[in-house]
């Protein structure tokens, strides 16, 4: 349990990771779409601009993969960076 509180207080301080959902399977069996902004989650895509709006613009985000970057999940991170980019903060996506 120690564990699970320590990793949720490192998710909710800058930069704040964000997870998005498996692109391939984003409503497959056993999985729930899910767009994680910080200690935010589940959250659909339609809850996911209304809550990147609650942080102050220039506030910085870090994608973190949990799925093979295939096209079709490069194409959900560019749409989602978009959304970031249109409330004034940055989504950095990793370098691998």
């Amino acid at each position: 349990m120690c564990k699970q509180l320590k990793e949720l207080a490192r998710s909710a301080v800058p930069p704040y990771r964000v997870i998005l959902p498996d692109a391939a399977d984003p409503r497959g069996l056993g999985v729930v779409e899910s767009y994680n902004v910080a200690q935010y989650a589940p959250m659909s895509r339609e809850l996911l601009e209304p809550k990147v709006s609650q942080y102050p613009p220039g506030t910085i985000f870090v994608l973190f993969r949990a799925w093979p970057l295939t096209e079709d999940q490069r194409k959900l991170e560019d749409k989602v960076q978009v959304i970031f980019a249109k409330r004034g903060t940055l989504l950095e996506k990793p370098t691998n």
